[in-house]
């Protein structure tokens, strides 16, 4: 938990320029719309993950698991926040589903929630709240080690995982060797992988 404030949310940002968003921004016609397409997923609703703190070590590997299974690339990740406390005030209704990330420990430990977000206002309201925390962006090499580190713990499964990820990690010396070959319902195997260089501590010194 995280203090008086409960448990704390966290959604992966995609897009949108969130520098002319803040807590006091206008709740009108005015509201960027490209911030709304950013909170909002299909169906008028959206998908958060609940961790115990912005210090959750949960965190380092939702920055894995939420690659879509169909990249191909790398890319910056950006993470968002809003407090239990803050949700809840919101009033807006939420629901805890099966995890769909590519992280099955993340998945199986019943930490994905999906909330209803039925009108504009309430998605502006819901964006704002994402504004209260500090987002925590991570930079392309620091996405790639974690990773490499998630596969190494055999936290994702080979065959779920775009092969050209795979051999982006090995150019870029984050695995070694050629690249893990998928098996059906198969984990990785850690040494497939070679040594590890980060442990997770030192994945979070790492920092965005």
């Amino acid at each position: 938990m995280n203090g008086a404030e409960g448990p704390l949310f966290v959604r992966q940002s995609r897009f949108g320029n969130w520098d002319t968003v803040s807590e006091t921004t206008a709740e009108d016609l005015t509201f960027p719309a490209d911030i709304l397409g950013d909170v909002v997923d299909s169906d008028c609703q959206t998908s958060i993950w609940e961790v115990e703190g912005q210090d959750s070590s949960d965190i380092d590997y939702l920055v894995p698991g939420l690659i879509p299974r169909s990249n191909s690339n790398f890319a910056e990740i950006t993470l968002r926040f809003i407090s239990g406390w803050r949700l809840d005030k919101l009033g807006l209704k939420k629901r805890k589903t099966i995890g769909t990330c590519l992280d099955d420990k993340l998945n199986k430990k019943s930490m994905h929630w999906i909330v209803e977000i039925p009108t504009v206002n309430e998605a502006i309201r819901f964006a704002k709240g994402l504004t209260y925390r500090q987002a925590r962006m991570y930079n392309k090499d620091s996405v790639m080690r974690r990773f490499a580190l998630s596969l190494q713990e055999q936290r994702l499964q080979i065959k779920n995982v775009n092969k050209e990820l795979l051999v982006q990690l090995v150019k870029e010396g984050h695995l070694r060797g050629a690249p893990p070959t998928p098996v059906a319902d198969a984990p990785v195997v850690a040494a497939s992988l070679g040594e590890a260089e980060d442990s997770p501590r030192a994945a979070r010194s790492l920092g965005p």
